[in-house]
């Protein structure tokens, strides 16, 4: 695999490698963004005397005696634009958050802790005190059973 290399100003010098955007956060940066825009020059780098490599060219170029110097591709990129996926992604947890947030601050409506209190109905099926003074006609025979076992009045 050939040597990848940051030069001065962010250019990129590769043996035909890809790019790096080099922010500092351990190569994260390169999953969401892609170089556009790429210049590629060649230059002679000197790499020690008899170390470097030979080319079979049509025209002749001296590079310098004993073979010292070798071809170096450098790639500079003039821009960098961040992937859609990403995009997608940045907006999703965007929403995500917003959704939160809504939920954390607006207040609830039904809390579920709300006890339901039923009072126990201890009434009486008949009232013997209304219209005692009319009870031979007024109450139905059930009332004048009951309330002559019960409240001892109404009886014959």
């Amino acid at each position: 695999m050939p040597a990848v290399a940051m030069g001065e100003g962010g250019a990129m010098v590769a043996g035909g490698g890809g790019a790096d955007l080099n922010l500092g956060c351990g190569g994260a940066a390169n999953a969401c963004f892609e170089a556009d825009g790429a210049a590629t020059t060649e230059n002679w780098a000197y790499v020690g005397n008899g170390r470097g490599q030979y080319q079979m060219v049509q025209s002749l170029q001296y590079v310098g005696q004993g073979g010292s110097y070798d071809r170096e591709r450098v790639v500079t990129y003039s821009s960098w634009r961040c992937r859609l996926w990403c995009i997608f992604l940045i907006v999703l947890l965007v929403l995500a958050g917003i959704g939160i947030l809504v939920w954390l601050i607006l207040p609830k409506t039904h809390s579920g802790n709300e006890e339901v209190v039923r009072v126990a109905s201890t009434s009486e099926p008949f009232d013997c005190d209304a219209g005692y003074w009319n009870w031979e006609k007024g109450w139905s025979i059930a009332k004048k059973h009951w309330c002559c076992d019960y409240k001892s009045r109404g009886c014959t």
